[in-house]
């Protein structure tokens, strides 16, 4: 019976070491040695020292501060090219009307005037033929006397109106006595102009003498554009 009591009393007095020991907290690791910067040797040997790295060199780069070069200077211009004068609108469908106006001035006597009027298109050739007849009295012989006139217009680029001009004008003088002893039998007038007219502007192309009387004779052109 007593051993009985002592064998239990032992088995309480383990367990409850047993108990005690599960509830007491481990104790922490100790913590390890660091290990030498750069040792890669084996176990037991002292790492060899590592060079100093060597920086690598900048790139010469401006800073925020610092200027912009100058931009380089613009390439010279090439030399002008003579400017092409415009061409010539010739031959178009338009009409131009051409008016020649003959003033016949004598001595004494009020002007005579003869007026012709021609329309042709541009750049083509227009012509008038009239011609009287005459018989004079006395010792003067009978005759024609012809008022011819051509023309020849060409419209040009800035408007203006190029012409060619060709009048015959013959004038039989009127009866009466004789200036001086001279008799003056007619007078045969020819012209022929080129012209640079402005549409609807009048210009006196011509004024010429009489070569033996003082009798004048002056061409008056005038060319209109027809639209």
């Amino acid at each position: 019976m007593i051993a009985r009591c002592l064998t239990f009393a032992a088995l309480m007095t383990v367990a409850s070491i047993g108990s005690s020991a599960a509830q007491a907290p481990a104790p922490a690791p100790a913590p390890a040695a660091p290990a030498a910067p750069g040792s890669r040797g084996r176990a037991g040997q002292p790492a060899a020292p590592r060079a100093p790295a060597t920086p690598a060199p900048r790139s010469a780069q401006p800073g925020p501060d610092a200027e912009a070069p100058p931009p380089p200077p613009p390439p010279p211009a090439p030399p002008g090219t003579p400017s092409t004068p415009n061409p010539r609108r010739e031959n178009q469908s338009t009409n131009v009307r051409i008016e020649v106006t003959v003033t016949d001035q004598r001595p004494g006597a009020a002007a005579v005037t003869k007026a012709v009027s021609i329309v042709t298109g541009d750049g083509l050739n227009g012509s008038v033929r009239s011609q009287t007849a005459y018989n004079s009295s006395g010792n003067v012989p009978g005759g024609n006397a012809p008022f011819n006139v051509d023309v020849w217009p060409i419209i040009m680029a800035d408007g203006k109106i190029h012409t060619r001009l060709t009048v015959q004008y013959d004038v039989v003088p009127p009866p009466g006595p004789s200036q001086d002893g001279v008799r003056l039998l007619g007078t045969s007038i020819r012209e022929s102009v080129a012209l640079i007219l402005e549409s609807g502007k009048p210009i006196v192309a011509v004024q010429s003498n009489d070569p033996v009387s003082d009798r004048k004779v002056s061409l008056e052109v005038k060319a209109t554009i027809l639209r």
